[in-house]
């Protein structure tokens, strides 16, 4: 792709005006409340996130053990 016109073909005439090297920071309050609402979800999306990867495991198990490739699967079972 070629430049367009005026433009100089270089790395640094491309993105240091828009980009920043050096981020501003900014101060942000945070309620107790708010800390509250943000560690429970968190934990609760990571619960969540936890019990869709073990019912993924459980259904592969499933499947390898009908397919006869997990017979030691049918040893957890009763009877």
């Amino acid at each position: 792709m070629s430049p367009r016109a005026g433009e100089r073909d270089t790395v640094t005439a491309m993105t240091t005006a828009q980009y920043p090297a050096i981020s501003s920071r900014q101060r942000m309050t945070l309620s107790a409340g708010t800390a509250m609402k943000i560690g429970f979800f968190g934990a609760f999306g990571a619960f969540l996130f936890a019990l869709v990867v073990y019912a993924i495991l459980a259904v592969i198990a499933i499947a390898l053990y009908l397919l006869g490739l997990f017979p030691s699967l049918g040893d957890l079972l009763p009877g």
